[in-house]
This record gives C-alpha cells, structure tokens and sequence, in this order.
C-alpha cells in the first residue's frame, strides 16, 4: 500500500470522518500523502515553511493550539 492508502485505511477502521481529518508533518512526503488522501495538512518544521498553508515551527510554537481548526477552515474555503 501506499501511504495515502494506509492513511485512509486506519481512518477508516477509526471511524473517522475524512472531511475533518488533518495530518501533522514534517516532511514533503507527509503534504504529498495528506494531498492524496484529501486530508487537510500542518506542516511543522523549517522543511515545510512556505510550502504549506498551515505551518507551525514546532510543537511550542503560539499558532500549534489554533493550527487543526485554521487547516479545516482553510480546506472548507477551497
């Protein structure tokens, strides 16, 4: 399987919605997989600056508490 695909399967046997689904990552294939699946994105790092509309630098960065609400709305505008 690819990733996308092993993303979408555990969400599946999750029960999870993919409407509301958001992946956090680190590197460009984490985006490429969340983009496949269809699943909003956070980018979290220097690798991912500018290459995502959702991006913290870390995990104690002020935006990350705000970051999965800010990647659902920005995925419902498009």
């Amino acid at each position: 399987m690819d990733r996308a695909m092993i993303m979408e399967e555990c969400l599946r046997k999750l029960g999870g919605n993919p409407g509301r689904a958001v992946y956090v990552g680190n590197g460009d294939w984490d985006r490429r997989a969340s983009l496949e699946a269809g699943w909003s994105f956070i980018g979290v790092g220097p690798r991912l600056k500018g290459r995502c509309e959702t991006w913290v630098a870390d995990f104690l960065d002020p935006a990350w508490p705000d970051a999965p609400e800010n990647a659902l709305r920005l995925a419902r505008r498009s």
